[in-house]
């Protein structure tokens, strides 16, 4: 998590929920994303997000999967 919040990291991310249901997404900035999940900003996630309002964000692991190169 620490690393996440560190570093502007283009990628593949994995987060698990405390009953082990596994959401596997991509971002050109995963730090960005973190934060806006952690805001609960994916209401258009609507899965996700009843995950993240019943079970606390924080409750949820979240891994960087795999770092990709950014091409415009």
């Amino acid at each position: 998590m620490e690393e996440i919040e560190k570093l502007n990291i283009c990628g593949i991310y994995k987060i698990t929920s405390p009953t082990g249901r596994v959401y596997i997404g991509q971002s050109k900035n995963i730090k960005l994303r973190w934060r806006d999940y952690r805001r609960r900003l994916c209401k258009n996630q609507p899965i996700l997000n009843k995950s993240f309002l019943k079970y606390g964000v924080e409750n949820h692991t979240f891994e960087i999967i795999e770092r990709c190169l950014e091409v415009d």
